[in-house]
């Protein structure tokens, strides 16, 4: 990565936009806080607003598809920066308007699903092809140390006062200045090609006929399970570790912090990596966290959980630019926008679907603990896997 004119008015501000798109997580280390704060309100209502971020963050993935063809990518990259900036403010000067709060929560979201719909169609316009596939991984990489970074100042920030927390919004307003005077100007999707000209190649649909592509149907279902597979490493990892007297939250923070950083160094190495992986990148992630989390769930220990996460942070960070290279290949220019926001709305859904459906199977199979979740989540990753390795040949979706 050299420090050329070519990276500082395109990757530059790419990966300064990626480093703050999980910038809205910083909610979790100030949750405890904020309950604190309403001491009126039930702490289930509070966790609402975590869940219409996730909500929004779907709809914002399909709107900004939507407005591509009326507005350039920038411009739409730029206004959902600074919708986020927006609705940070209110957290900061509002912090007592629960009504407000919740109006920021989903504005958020719509700015959480513009950045992960926008970073591979920019990556797409301005990288050249034979260097899109390392500025996709840095890319992923990037964006985890965004995370970790803004958790670790996040938690520093609660302890003075829970929406002290939205001062690392301060980050996205970076972003948003380096995106406005660095990031080249592209044009409108509609005003790229002239009246009546079709794009893509014939064997690639049109926006009428995506939905009957097979290769579509079968990206969106294994991103589907993906979304709802991993999420245990998220939701289940602080009740497994002070559930069974493992740790204390210095614990689960220790291993969550762990577990971003080496979610972004995979992100980093991403390039040969899928040069290794190749057509097998879904069901060896499928297989990986089959394996990391039925080793938790058999064996309640902290090495069993470390390794749970490692394998499952490892396989969403190479999984995710893996399934933006198969939605080029579904697709063509009209379509692009529209599959590349289903990968981050269809992790989001998996991930708002996956509590109930991984409590309810553990409770049907197991004694419904945090073991008996990684279990369940586990022997259910192995068999995806098993079933994606069987049908490797007819996967259209895959790249190579």
């Amino acid at each position: 990565m050299k420090l050329t004119s070519s990276f500082l008015r395109t990757e530059l501000p790419i990966y300064a936009v990626t480093f703050t798109n999980m910038s809205h997580f910083v909610l979790t280390v100030g949750m405890s806080s904020l309950i604190r704060a309403f001491p009126g309100t039930r702490a289930g209502v509070l966790m609402y607003l975590l869940t219409i971020t996730t909500i929004a963050g779907i709809a914002g993935g399909f709107v900004f598809s939507v407005l591509t063809k009326r507005f350039s990518k920038k411009d739409l990259l730029l206004a959902g920066l600074a919708l986020g900036c927006v609705c940070a403010s209110l957290y900061l000067f509002f912090p007592t308007k629960l009504p407000l709060l919740f109006v920021a929560g989903a504005g958020q979201g719509l700015t959480c699903g513009f950045i992960s719909t926008a970073f591979p169609l920019l990556v797409n316009i301005h990288v050249e092809e034979g260097e899109r596939n390392r500025v996709l991984g840095f890319g992923s990489g990037i964006m985890q140390f965004g995370r970790l970074i803004t958790l670790l100042i996040g938690g520093f920030l609660a302890s003075i006062r829970w929406n002290y927390i939205y001062f690392t919004y301060a980050f996205m307003l970076a972003a948003f200045i380096l995106t406005a005077f660095l990031l080249p100007q592209d044009k409108p999707a509609g005003k790229e090609r002239g009246a009546g000209e079709r794009s893509g190649s014939g064997d690639k649909p049109g926006l009428a006929g995506l939905l009957k592509s097979p290769g579509v149907w079968q990206l969106i279902v294994i991103t589907l399970l993906f979304g709802i597979i991993q999420f245990p490493s998220t939701s289940h990892v602080s009740l497994y570790i002070e559930g069974y007297g493992l740790g204390l939250p210095s614990v689960t923070g220790a291993l969550t912090a762990a577990s971003c950083a080496l979610a972004g160094l995979t992100g980093f190495f991403f390039a040969p990596i899928y040069r290794l992986s190749g057509t097998r990148t879904f069901w060896a992630a499928f297989l990986a966290v089959g394996a990391g989390f039925i080793c938790a769930g058999l064996t309640v220990s902290l090495p069993s959980v470390l390794l749970g996460l490692a394998l499952c942070t490892v396989s969403m960070s190479v999984v995710v630019p893996y399934a933006i290279l198969c939605a080029g290949k579904v697709s063509d220019e009209d379509t692009a926008p529209v599959v590349l926001a289903m990968i981050p709305a269809l992790l989001n859904l998996g991930s708002f679907l996956s509590p109930e459906i991984v409590n309810f199977l553990s409770g049907a199979f197991s004694d419904g603990g945090p073991a008996g979740a990684y279990l369940c989540s586990g022997l259910c990753s192995v068999m995806i896997a098993a079933v994606v390795f069987i049908m490797r040949r007819r996967l259209t979706c895959q790249p190579g």
